[in-house]
């Protein structure tokens, strides 16, 4: 109930809940549902991301074990070389210490 002013003292009026209405109880139902297809979107955004920083990561996981490959038989220091981006990019990533899947 909500209070009014009156000349002898307040009164108070009985207000309708809101399920009482049809038309208001329609229009939650709408923004519900506006709520739940916006969160759908967020959430394919999300999953799109996501693909896309798999796929660069395997692509960065491709190159360097390319460049592992190459040897460098002269100076023999192949592994100093190949290993200090590595580590970086491990640290860079999170993923140093951390073990696969």
């Amino acid at each position: 109930m909500t209070p009014t002013s009156h000349p002898a003292g307040p009164t108070y009026e009985r207000t309708v809940p809101a399920f009482a209405d049809p038309f208001a109880v329609m229009a939650q139902l709408q923004h519900y549902a506006n709520d739940l297809k916006h969160l759908k979107h967020l959430m394919l955004e999300k999953d799109s991301a996501l693909a896309q920083i798999e796929k660069a990561h395997l692509h960065s996981l491709s190159l360097l074990a390319r460049a592992a490959e190459y040897r460098d038989d002269e100076t023999g220091i192949r592994m100093d070389r190949v290993g200090g981006p590595v580590f970086i990019a491990g640290t860079v990533t999170g993923s140093i210490g951390q073990r696969g899947p």
